[in-house]
């Protein structure tokens, strides 16, 4: 599997997340609301502002996927505040040459990217507890400084 190594423009895209739920309108008040899949895909607009020689680079990795449309992998910011690892497809006719302006070339494409998994479990803790810097905290008091403190090795 090949993977995207350009970075996207981080303040030119953006994601309709992939939602696994749908609603049944109910006349007189809240509709219902029910799961109908699991992990459905992101979409995902992206953008890259290059220099010649990224343009074609990117162009010769878009070359490599119209031969062989397989997955690939890309780093992008969806669900996590975190850059992470995604696989991801470019959706038929969204991949675009904006903009050539001298030497610089502004691109565009939207992409279909898979689902990661998530902790629920931490994700409820989040939740219930707010932000989870003191958890961070709390590792580095038991596992670093109490040790430290005690003389322990702790490696």
């Amino acid at each position: 599997m090949y993977k995207l190594g350009i970075c996207v423009q981080q303040s030119g895209y953006s994601a309709k997340l992939g939602d696994d739920t749908d609603m049944i309108n109910l006349g007189g008040g809240l509709g219902r609301t029910y799961i109908t899949t699991r992990r459905n895909a992101h979409n995902v607009n992206v953008n890259w502002v290059l220099t010649e020689l990224q343009f074609q680079s990117l162009m010769s990795f878009w070359r490599l996927y119209q031969n062989s449309p397989d997955p690939f992998l890309i780093d992008l910011i969806i669900d996590s505040p975190e850059l992470e690892e995604f696989q991801a497809l470019f959706i038929p006719n969204t991949f675009n040459l904006d903009e050539k302006n001298g030497l610089t070339f502004k691109v565009s494409a939207q992409l279909q990217v898979k689902k990661l998994k998530r902790d629920l479990d931490e994700d409820e803790i989040i939740v219930i507890g707010g932000d989870l810097g003191w958890v961070k905290k709390l590792d580095e008091l038991v596992n670093v400084a109490l040790p430290n403190a005690l003389g322990v090795s702790n490696g």
